[in-house]
């Protein structure tokens, strides 16, 4: 029989593998057929749910998992092809908004159409409703543990 903490681990290692896993399987599906790919889609997302769908760049890296320079990078991208706007802040001539304009948001409801169909033939043929509902509270449970004991500052949860 194995002790808790030896089923932790092993479940850590299942986590470690199945994510970058379930991910490369997604943006295959993905691959040519999204104008965005999962690093544009979250950072156009999290825009997408500021108020007046606009975000200080400086707040951009708190908001996703990404690090300053990996956000800097994709918001460069962004603002290239016209998914978003910079725009100057008055009061703080040091900070800039990002914006998303409709391009953005078109971009966005594009590639959730497919991303989200990508998710379903990813996941569900692995689990039945009920696992699917009790690995999502278990999952969330962790999310949460996490958030509230200031383990690690992750993005906050909206919707």
């Amino acid at each position: 029989m194995s002790s808790k903490k030896e089923e932790v681990l092993a479940l850590w290692s299942e986590l470690f593998v199945a994510h970058p896993f379930a991910v490369r399987k997604v943006e295959e599906q993905m691959k040519g057929n999204t104008p965005l790919g999962l690093d544009e889609y979250d950072l156009l997302l999290v825009v997408s749910r500021q108020p007046k769908h606009r975000c200080k760049f400086s707040q951009l890296a708190e908001e996703t998992l990404y690090t300053k320079s990996g956000v800097t990078r994709v918001a460069k991208r962004m603002l290239e092809k016209g998914y978003l706007l910079r725009e100057n802040c008055e009061i703080d001539k040091r900070c800039s908004y990002a914006v998303l304009t409709k391009l953005g948001i078109e971009a966005l409801k594009e590639t959730w159409t497919i991303y989200s169909k990508a998710i379903v033939t990813v996941m569900e043929p692995c689990f039945n409703i009920e696992q699917t509902v009790q690995l999502r509270r278990l999952l969330g449970q962790l999310v949460d543990f996490l958030k509230d004991n200031q383990i690690v500052q992750l993005p906050s949860k909206k919707g």
